[in-house]
């Protein structure tokens, strides 16, 4: 799943691994050498039956710095996401931390779009999109979670939430339910927020988390 070889040598890894929402026979994984991969046919119950495909491209257009989380769109198992980290300064003929895959039928051609707009120049260590609510996502990074309504604009406009603590967002989560997002932060232990439906629920993401 890492480069091969890889720059990092021996300290190579899977960083994340997310299961798609609308299917868990397929996956997409993030490496801390800057690559992305997409799998199906996963939990077969036979052994050696996923089909592994390598999205990163060269890093021709997504940063090759580490991929800290990577999430499905929540109503696709051909369109993901990956949160970048480290800094635009890295990597300046490809600046960004959020960026969007688009896949045609197994994979087979991909590409790839910078969705960062304007969130700041900070790494981005955790995305996940909302099952509710297509085009909504959501962002953890190093100075709390920010969160746009519409991915799938040219150029997304991102909102950062100022009920959370500016503090690093190291990872999120959505229960099976599709009910709350939780989010873990770094030092400042772990909150909760009632995942909107629509607009008129957005007043509950503006009353803060619990």
């Amino acid at each position: 799943m890492t480069k091969n070889p890889s720059p990092l040598g021996a300290r190579g890894f899977i960083n994340q691994l997310a299961h798609a929402v609308t299917d868990p026979a397929f996956a997409i994984v993030g490496t801390n050498d800057g690559n992305v991969q997409w799998g199906r046919n996963l939990g077969q119950g036979t052994a050696n039956t996923a089909t592994w495909v390598d999205l990163t491209g060269e890093n021709a257009v997504l940063p090759n710095r580490p991929i800290m989380d990577v999430a499905f769109d929540a109503q696709s198992t051909l369109v993901a996401y990956a949160a970048i980290g480290g800094f635009n300064q890295n990597t300046p003929t490809t600046p960004g931390h959020v960026y969007q895959v688009s896949c045609s039928a197994n994979c087979a051609t991909r590409s790839w779009l910078d969705k960062s707009g304007n969130l700041p120049n900070i790494p981005a260590n955790s995305v996940v999109a909302n099952p509710l609510r297509p085009g909504q996502v959501f962002v953890g990074t190093d100075w709390g979670l920010y969160y746009t309504d519409d991915i799938n604009a040219a150029v997304p406009t991102w909102q950062r939430h100022e009920g959370l603590p500016h503090v690093m967002v190291w990872d999120m989560a959505i229960d099976r339910g599709f009910t709350t997002l939780a989010v873990f932060s770094r030092s400042r232990g772990a909150w909760a927020w009632p995942l909107p439906i629509d607009a008129a629920a957005d007043d509950l993401f503006a009353d803060g988390f619990e």
